[in-house]
């Protein structure tokens, strides 16, 4: 009678188990289906990889002749449009500046102001001999899209790599060729460098400095992992900063949209008559997932409003998929 008993009760554990591991494959089907269904695939355009998310990210009307929102994390595009073709960059060349200066020396490192670098186009409020630590000066050339601040870096920063503090020339003639080298270095095929402001030259007919959308974002990506703090100062509206001589000078961000644009990590415009309106932020729509999204060859006023609709549609995505 025991042994009967033994039998039917190790039935009954049978029975049990083989019902669990129904249901354990039963679930593990079902979660494989849903990630079949909402996970990206990957298509070859040009010899490249580009990631396209199966029809959940609705693209808006852009002004903007190439736009790209990079998944900085998994380091592949979420939505572009024309993001391989170069185009003249602008201002969003001083993130280039400002990485190759930090590179090659500290933060704390003493800049200063030299006449010439206050020839380029603007007037920033800077003056002649005014002293600054590159950190300081770098987050005004950024928030304010300082010309004559971002030349003053790379002519000091050039002329102090090459060992020579008076050859203000040789200096950034070095420097702009750093910029180019770090353009191979991290693979961003179409960006080039001639100045290290992104300011048209020869009497406005060429650009100072050329790249494709998606080169940005990948600029940007990495400059957020080297030096995330740098990009702070670019969220904000305005910002007072001092220089070593006690001047005070406030910085006015150029992105117009900015209060606007939420979960901002970094933000960087430019515009000049040959580049058109161009902006390049980073936002974080979830929980340390970074996003990079730039708009290239719009208008003045267009970037801001392409932009705000590219970031929506961004945020719009991401809150469908989580």
């Amino acid at each position: 009678m025991n042994k009967i008993k033994q039998i039917l009760q190790n039935r009954k554990v049978s029975t049990y188990v083989g019902i669990l591991l129904v249901l354990i494959l039963v679930i593990i089907g079902a979660i494989l289906w849903l990630t079949k269904s909402t996970t990206n695939f990957v298509y070859q355009t040009e010899n490249k990889e580009v990631s396209i998310y199966q029809g959940s990210f609705r693209a808006p009307s852009l002004v903007a002749e190439s736009a790209i929102v990079w998944d900085i994390r998994g380091g592949k595009a979420i939505y572009q449009k024309n993001a391989q073709a170069p185009k003249p960059l602008a201002s969003l060349t001083k993130i280039m500046t400002a990485l190759i200066a930090l590179e090659r020396v500290p933060q704390n490192t003493t800049i200063t102001i030299d006449s010439n670098s206050l020839e380029q186009e603007g007037e920033s409020g800077l003056i002649a001999g005014e002293k600054w630590l590159l950190k300081d000066l770098i987050d005004f050339s950024l928030i304010e899209s300082s010309n004559d601040g971002i030349a003053a870096v790379a002519s000091a920063v050039g002329a102090i790599s090459l060992g020579t503090p008076d050859n203000r020339g040789a200096g950034r003639v070095s420097f702009i060729e750093a910029m180019n080298q770090k353009a191979r270095e991290l693979n961003l095929q179409n960006m080039s460098f001639s100045n290290e402001s992104g300011l048209d030259i020869y009497n406005e007919t060429d650009a100072g400095a050329m790249g494709s959308a998606e080169d940005v974002a990948r600029l940007f990506s990495y400059f957020l992992k080297e030096h995330p703090n740098l990009l702070e100062a670019t969220t904000y509206s305005d910002l007072s900063l001092q220089s070593l001589n006690g001047n005070f000078h406030l910085a006015k961000n150029t992105n117009e949209a900015l209060d606007r644009i939420p979960a901002l990590i970094g933000s960087k415009t430019g515009y000049t008559d040959i580049s058109g309106g161009n902006l390049a932020i980073i936002i974080d729509p979830g929980i340390n997932y970074p996003i990079a999204i730039v708009v290239m060859g719009s208008t003045f006023e267009d970037r801001f409003p392409d932009m705000l609709r590219l970031s929506q549609a961004t945020l719009n995505y991401f809150s469908s998929n989580n």
